[in-house]
């Protein structure tokens, strides 16, 4: 689920990773910055990652939804 995004308020961001954590869902994030000449409005953000999921990403099997 993607919970990190430039235009998710502080509170979206924070229902989002509940979800997640629920659900036991991956979290994801993502900028919309596809160049300055196609998006100008939209910059990249430093988003606060903690690489421990990275193990836990790698390791999930694929299950259909």
């Amino acid at each position: 689920i993607e919970c990190f995004y430039p235009r998710h308020s502080p509170e979206q961001t924070a229902a989002y990773l509940r979800l997640a954590d629920k659900y036991g869902l991956h979290i994801t994030g993502g900028s919309d910055f596809h160049g300055e000449a196609v998006r100008p409005d939209t910059f990249l953000t430093p988003i606060p990652l903690n690489l421990n999921w990275l193990g836990t990403f790698q390791n999930a099997q694929l299950v259909p939804n």
